[in-house]
């Protein structure tokens, strides 16, 4: 309150109080005291007498203007002069009382408060429009706004910037002069049925620029609403994303070609294998079975020779395509309880006669009661394989010593699978480098070892597949001990047996020969079959997919040898389907005897309706084994 008579001032509050306002009050009469109340007292209604002893309203309403241009401002004065009067609301009085009509206060002060807190809802309002306003003309997404027909009121810079249309050339129009023609009638039908409805409808647009371009935008298009549900308004957000499309066509594309060359890297790798294996197993089989025939040791050394080279090129190539197919074959592992006896005998049966050739004693000793190992029985195998078949590389004279395990370790068990050798050894930092692909303790043209260095590096991926870990203890010149431990559990029953140390006996009991049919289109390898057979069993040929489906019908045989890849338009899998189909083989055993011998074959083949698989190159125990196997199963 500008006042500067306490009498006029005790007055105003008395009126005041009298028209029902509740109040706090402070009187100043200078410019001073004025300016420090505004800051620190922060009134919401300024009264002031027009005429004080050292300035007037007027000042008093420019310093307001400045400081706090919002707050009510009403002139309470004893003059009477309109000219003054008209000169403060001019100058931005609510209002001019005469305190000779005091009366008119209450409702004047009540009136210019409710007006300052409208007018403060109203720049509050507005500025949140303006937010609205510059979050919209700024935003990185197109907005269109149109009535409820659908024509175009509103369309912001980024809008303007991403069609090539003006705001003016637009507005007014709707929005299907954007139309590329792509959207089907249908499609367009649902999203107008969809806002109309009052919902919102989403989905990317491939439209049209105003040059011809193509652009594709992700688009969002929603109703506004009043309070009663009337839709007023539709909003439609527009995002660009040509380059989305762009890159995920291009990722598309590559995808497309990633599969297809994966396709092709897999075919490659199984037409190798079946190349390669194909023409092994005649080697491979005649070896054997001049070794076995010939009388003259000259003619045994060479036998043993050929089947030396040919088993080590074979070592070769399924090192090569073990390691293509590792990775990949990862996602096939079945765990399961296995006999470890069982998954010894067939390394013993391979590698007992190869380091006794050496001159190396060969032992085995399994010593793991009830436990039974918990893994994939394939990459298992291969991984022990792999260890044994370096250790014997590795030693030139000694022993290598395979024993077998439980271990507790941090609370769980396990199998340990030790191969001791008293070979070459290592040295700390060959340690190091010997589980990594393609490394080798000799290199160059220099090298004194057979192999490619990848034998490790393989069985320390397969163990790490199988939830183990594999580890080496070693010291140059005195030999190695290599160590997988396997996940194990104990069972009440052992499920193991005695380990095999000869091979079983490939002859059948002496009663009128079993006939099978051997479907095979490769001389050699019928040859094979029929000379590894020709003691226990009566062999008949079939030469192609056709011929083999002809014999079916006409003999009944026991058990049938199928090759996959045959000439003719027919191969093995589909003449096993048409023979099964014959009266009288249902249940009959059909092995699947082929070159394709990658990790997901077996289960392929077998998932197929193959009985049993042998990969070839096999050797002749390998095929009686499976042979009986089956028969005894049929």
């Amino acid at each position: 309150m500008l006042e500067d008579v306490p009498e006029d001032a005790e007055i105003i509050e008395w009126e005041l109080k009298h028209s029902g306002l509740s109040f706090t009050a402070k009187r100043v009469e200078t410019e001073s005291d004025f300016l420090d109340a505004l800051s620190k007292f922060s009134p919401d209604l300024i009264l002031a007498d027009y005429l004080l002893p050292s300035f007037n309203a007027l000042f008093a309403l420019s310093d307001k203007k400045c400081i706090a241009p919002n707050i009510p401002f009403i002139v309470v004065t004893g003059s009477v002069s309109e000219d003054i009067a008209v000169e403060c609301m001019k100058a931005g009085a609510e209002d001019y009382i005469l305190k000779t009509n005091l009366k008119r206060l209450g409702p004047a002060v009540s009136s210019a408060l409710k007006n300052s807190e409208m007018m403060k809802e109203k720049k509050l309002a507005e500025r949140k429009i303006l937010q609205l306003l510059r979050a919209v003309e700024q935003s990185p997404t197109a907005k269109i706004i149109t009535d409820v027909e659908g024509n175009i009121e509103y369309v912001n810079p980024k809008f303007v910037e991403l069609s090539g249309y003006s705001a003016e050339e637009v507005v007014g129009k709707n929005p299907r002069i954007l139309k590329s023609g792509e959207m089907k009638s249908e499609d367009y039908k649902m999203l107008w049925n969809t806002i109309s409805a009052g919902k919102t409808w989403k989905g990317d647009v491939h439209n049209r620029k105003k040059n011809g371009d193509l652009y594709w935008v992700s688009a969002s298009i929603s109703p506004i609403k009043l309070e009663d549900g009337t839709i007023i308004n539709y909003v439609c957000n527009q995002e660009d994303i040509t380059d989305k499309k762009r890159f995920l066509a291009e990722l598309e594309i590559a995808k497309k070609l990633a599969e297809d060359s994966s396709q092709m890297k897999s075919h490659l790798l199984e037409n190798l294998s079946h190349e390669f294996r194909t023409p092994l197993n005649g080697i491979l089989g005649f070896s054997d079975i001049i070794e076995g025939e010939a009388e003259n040791a000259d003619m045994k050394d060479l036998a043993r020779g050929i089947h030396k080279s040919g088993k080590r090129l074979l070592d070769t190539l399924t090192a090569i395509l073990d390691l293509s197919q590792v990775d990949k074959e990862k996602n096939l592992i079945k765990l399961k309880h296995l006999n470890i006896s069982s998954l010894i005998n067939p390394i013993t049966q391979e590698y007992s006669p190869i380091a006794v050739q050496r001159g190396l004693d060969f032992q085995i000793n399994i010593n793991v009661g009830s436990y039974t190992v918990i893994a994939d029985e394939r990459f298992l195998t291969k991984s022990l394989s792999y260890i044994v078949d370096n250790a014997i590389k590795f030693t030139r004279n000694g022993k290598i010593n395979v024993e077998v395990f439980p271990i507790e370790k941090e609370g769980l068990r396990f199998i340990q699978f030790d191969i001791t050798d008293t070979g070459i050894g290592l040295s700390k930092e060959n340690q190091s480098i010997i589980f990594k692909e393609f490394k080798q303790l000799s290199e160059g043209l220099g090298r004194g070892y057979e192999g490619i260095g990848i034998g490790l590096s393989l069985a320390k991926r397969m163990v790490e597949y199988l939830n183990g870990e594999i580890t080496v203890k070693s010291k140059w010149g005195t030999g190695s001990t290599f160590s997988i431990i396997i996940p194990a559990e104990k069972k009440e029953k052992p499920l193991g047996d005695q380990i095999l140390q000869q091979e079983k006996n490939e002859k059948c009991p002496e009663t009128e020969k079993i006939k099978i049919l051997s479907v095979e289109d490769n001389l050699e390898n019928r040859t094979v079959i029929t000379k590894f057979l020709y003691d226990s069993f009566e062999v008949d040929d079939a030469v192609n997919a056709i011929q083999a489906i002809q014999k079916a019908k006409s003999e009944k045989y026991a058990l049938i040898l199928m090759d996959i890849s045959l000439d003719g338009a027919i191969d093995g899998r589909t003449a096993a389907k048409e023979i099964r189909k014959i009266s009288g083989y249902e249940n009959v055993p059909i092995i699947a005897i082929t070159g394709y011998a990658l990790f997901a074959d077996k289960e392929q083949f077998l998932r197929e309706g193959f009985n049993g698989y042998l990969a070839k190159p096999y050797r002749k125990n390998q095929l009686i084994e499976i042979i009986n196997e089956h028969l005894n199963k049929a």
